[in-house]
């Protein structure tokens, strides 16, 4: 995770991008704790958690949180990024973002298929994101 979060953040500063992170987790202080032990606290522009805004993901008002927070108007340029096809990829899509599907120990590409909810990209893991999000940037 701190490898794709300095990736990302590279990527994200060479085209002037913003990262956020949104998440259901319900004790926030665990998570904040988290990203400072693991120091990538610093690669994020924004940071939502469920139990400090009071909404979960796929309500639509905790994606339009993060884009307050990163004052972000237009949604046409933002992709999310999620393995949850309920959760992350409806969510998103509610408020019109792009969406990636990444594969991970709680969902997989087939559980995205069984929902029937489809993703604009999906990827396998973590490299291929990156892969994916560097497509995007350069088709911008």
């Amino acid at each position: 995770m701190k490898l794709f979060a300095q990736l990302a953040t590279a990527a994200a500063a060479a085209v002037s991008c913003k990262i956020g992170l949104l998440s259901n987790f319900t004790y926030a202080p665990f998570v904040h704790f988290s990203l400072d032990r693991l120091d990538i606290n610093k690669h994020f522009n924004a940071i939502v958690i469920s139990e400090e805004n009071g909404w979960r993901k796929p309500s639509p008002c905790i994606f339009k949180d993060i884009l307050d927070r990163l004052h972000i108007t237009d949604v046409a340029d933002v992709v999310y990024v999620g393995d949850s096809p309920l959760e992350d990829i409806k969510g998103a899509k509610s408020v019109g973002f792009k969406t990636v599907f990444v594969s991970s120990q709680f969902h997989s590409l087939k559980n995205l298929v069984e929902s029937n909810i489809s993703a604009d990209f999906t990827a396998k893991n973590l490299y291929e994101v990156s892969v994916i999000l560097n497509q995007i940037i350069q088709n911008r």
